[in-house]
Order: structure tokens, then C-alpha cells, then sequence
């Protein structure tokens, strides 16, 4: 499947404006090593790593502040629509 993937985006690039940057990526669980041989046996390379934020949920959680004028509802106050 990764071989067609491949193809098919090649087919696409001649449709992005001349003027866009194209900068094909891909991400994974880095310790799934099948998925790392796999990007590595073709031609690609780990050029960078993500940072993402982890919360404490044990903790209370702080309401956010708003600007004026916007309101959050969740899902339950949706129901009705």
C-alpha cells in the first residue's frame, strides 16, 4: 500500500500552484519499529520530533477565560439542535 500512497501523491503535485511550497510528510509512533523500517527502507528520514502537552487530570480543572461575546457549550447543552 505505502508504494501506491507514494505514487498517487506524485500524480498530485503537478495540480499544487507553482508558487506553494510542498513539503510531503509523515508521522508515527516512533517505537513501532515495523513503521520505521518501513518509512526508512523507503527513502525517508526523522528530520524533527513533536512536543505535545500532557495535563494532570487529577487536578481541578481551570475554567478558560473567554474573550467577550464567546461561549463554549458542550455536548449536552447541543442535544437539542
Amino acid at each position: 500500500m505505502f508504494p501506491w500512497a507514494i505514487a498517487r501523491a506524485v500524480q498530485l503535485i503537478p495540480k499544487v500552484p507553482q508558487e506553494a511550497r510542498l513539503a510531503p510528510q509523515s508521522s508515527l509512533l516512533r517505537s513501532f519499529q515495523p513503521m520505521v523500517q518501513l518509512l526508512e527502507e523507503n527513502n525517508m528520514e526523522l528530520n524533527r520530533s513533536n512536543w505535545h502537552r500532557v495535563v494532570n487530570l487529577n487536578d481541578a480543572i481551570t475554567q478558560p477565560a473567554w474573550p467577550e461575546g464567546i461561549k463554549a457549550a458542550g455536548l449536552r447543552a447541543r442535544q437539542g439542535w
